[in-house]
């Protein structure tokens, strides 16, 4: 027998083998695969075929960990199959090794590009790793390669709604629905988009769809409480989340929900217990312990204070986990008065949230911003309105509370929302979302703003139309509803051709308090410019610039209120925030801080407490840091 044939022959033994194998795996007769792979890798340590086998097997015994390892090394030798890459990703996504996870995926996707189970191995892989754009991609072509894969859509919705694309993120979602009328998480997928957008009912009845699918996930419930607290459905809210407390009497984050609840309706004392429980049952909770710091009525033990800053330190917990740390260390070293430690802790929180806001692929471009505010102010000169009076919906109902974030707008708006007619309806999307359909509704002149000069008074007023309907919908019976959406200053044009008759209130504070605010507070949204001093610098000086031109062409009443006068003579202010908005005086927004309703800003345990002093000239303390956000 010559050589060429002994080789074929052993060839043949081994396919013979490895198919036997895969027979009796098939067959769930584990133990007989197992021993046919071991003989085969006995004397081949290396053998692809016979890894990727034994990698299955232990995978189906249970023992993902070391699947992983097996699948990992048949993946790494040469000549593996799109399968076998495509297992491997799998399992090592699901024991936490991302990065070995994103290498077998791309090897898979190298050779089968429209293999959809690649492809979302492949965002999965990403996702973890925070890099949540091109984990959208990933998804996106999972999706492209198999239009009926649920969990595809699924995971492209949540996705986008990171990255704040919501109208691709409810499409996806809608989809996911669609394919697969029982999965509960898609619901609760769908529910996470309507909330962002602020269709607060749709949101409702998408949870309450998930829980009726999936009763016995806690989380279900706790995102179900958390948009009926946004509509101010409170005592409902406190209903759900007590369910979930009492299925989960030991769940971490369902004290945590309840907590922070409790936080945003001025129940303190009890907020910081439930706050304290989750701490106790996770003890890296970081919300929990962030939010406590924030509060300024939980002191942290030495050994408390300790073990945050050990864990703040920890590069396995992932950057945005540590940066919470930070923050929270910064804020009770802050209140604490050593402002050098707290800086620094606030300066470290800061570079690892820009890290993990970049790595998920939102990052701030100042001189793409001053681009965006000149187009806008170019955009909505006086001649544009001249030619355009009449447009929109109108309805005097609507008031935009405006200005930077950290300026006094929470103050405002729980001002305002104590007076018996006015409800405070938060920080809605709205506009935002208004504005992110605009060249689509425009279909030619490009991008926003450019594509404005394209729409016609029809569709700004079904565009108005359609926001008085939304925000309707929160206060059927309110006579003017606060919408509190700080950014919205940008858009002041848009909100002028669409609700006519809305007032604004735009709130300023001295932009060292602002900008130090700013920079401390660890926002809940992205906001990438308040991560650094100097990009806080160049994001208020386009804010001031773009609010100059308006104050010279907005055919809008607007009504100007610094925060410092607001905190010296607070009845004067409010009285002429009444008298703005065409109201009776109402006593009761004097008490502002005793209004039964929900609070979701950075601001929710200030505002339950009396009109306070301490925070103006704050930014002094700070003074050898704050070059960048002075005044010019």
């Amino acid at each position: 027998m010559n050589r060429k044939q002994r080789r074929q022959d052993r060839k043949a033994g081994v396919d013979t083998l490895l198919r036997d194998a895969a027979g009796h795996l098939s067959a769930g007769r584990l133990r007989d695969a197992e021993a046919l792979c071991r003989e085969r890798l006995a004397r081949h340590p290396d053998d692809g075929g016979a890894l990727h086998l034994l990698g299955l097997v232990a995978h189906r015994a249970g023992n993902d960990r070391a699947a992983a390892d097996l699948l990992a090394r048949a993946s790494a030798g040469r000549g593996a199959e799109a399968s076998v890459h495509r297992h491997a990703s799998m399992l090592l996504n699901r024991v936490g090794r991302a990065a070995e996870a994103e290498a077998a995926a791309r090897r898979a996707v190298a050779l089968q590009p429209a293999d959809a189970e690649a492809q979302a191995h492949l965002g999965a892989a990403l996702r973890a790793q925070g890099r949540v754009a091109e984990a959208a991609a990933a998804y996106g072509a999972a999706a492209e390669a198999d239009p009926g894969n649920a969990a595809a859509h699924t995971n492209l919705g949540a996705a986008l709604l990171v990255l704040r694309d919501l109208a691709g993120a409810e499409e996806a979602c809608r989809r996911a629905a669609a394919l697969d009328a029982h999965s509960a998480g898609a619901r609760a997928n769908l529910g996470a988009v309507l909330d962002a957008k602020g269709d607060f009912e749709g949101a409702a009845e998408a949870f309450r769809q998930s829980v009726a699918l999936d009763p016995r996930t806690v989380r279900f419930r706790l995102d179900l409480g958390h948009v009926l607290e946004h509509m101010g459905r409170l005592d409902e809210a406190e209903e759900v989340l007590g369910e979930a407390l009492a299925m989960a009497p030991d769940d971490a984050d369902a004290h945590r929900a309840m907590g922070l609840f409790l936080a945003e309706v001025g129940r303190a004392d009890e907020a910081v217990a439930s706050l304290r429980r989750a701490i106790a049952l996770r003890p890296l909770l970081t919300e929990a312990y962030l939010s406590l710091a924030r509060s300024g009525l939980a002191e942290f033990s030495e050994d408390e204070m300790r073990a945050m800053a050990a864990a703040a330190e920890r590069p396995d917990l992932g950057a945005e986990t540590r940066a919470r740390l930070h923050f929270a260390l910064g804020s009770t070293h802050d209140r604490n008065g050593d402002v050098d430690t707290a800086f620094a802790h606030f300066r470290a929180g800061n570079r690892l949230r820009r890290e993990s806001l970049a790595t998920a692929g939102l990052t701030f471009d100042a001189d793409a911003h001053d681009r965006l505010v000149q187009r806008i102010a170019e955009t909505f000169d006086g001649p544009f309105f001249s030619q355009r009076t009449g447009w929109g919906a109108p309805s005097d109902v609507p008031v935009f509370v405006v200005g930077m974030p950290r300026s006094g707008t929470t103050l405002v708006e729980q001002i305002l929302a104590s007076h018996g007619d006015v409800h405070g309806a938060g920080e809605l999307e709205y506009v935002d979302a208004t504005v992110a359909g605009l060249p689509g509704r425009a279909g030619r002149g490009g991008p926003y703003p450019d594509c404005v000069a394209g729409l016609d008074a029809e569709t700004m007023a079904a565009l108005g139309a359609d926001y008085l309907a939304a925000v309707r919908r929160l206060a059927p019976d309110a006579r003017r509803i606060v919408d509190k959406a700080p950014l919205n200053f940008l858009h002041l044009g848009v909100v002028a051709l669409t609700v006519p008759g809305a007032r604004v209130v735009h709130c300023r504070r001295d932009p060292r308090d602002v900008g130090l605010s700013c920079y401390v507070q660890a926002f809940q949204a992205a906001h990438p410019w308040s991560t650094d001093l100097d990009d806080i610098g160049r994001f208020q000086g386009a804010y001031r610039r773009l609010m100059e031109h308006w104050r010279a062409v907005l055919p809008l009443p607007v009504l100007e209120v610094d925060y410092e006068t607001l905190v010296a003579d607070l009845e004067g202010e409010s009285r002429r925030l009444i008298d703005f908005l065409g109201l009776p005086w109402d006593p009761a927004c004097l008490t502002f801080h005793q209004t039964r309703r929900p609070v979701r800003t950075a601001s929710h345990w200030q505002v339950r407490r009396p009109v306070y002093g301490d925070s103006v000239g704050r930014w002094r303390a700070y003074a050898e840091w704050l070059g960048p956000v002075a005044p010019p």
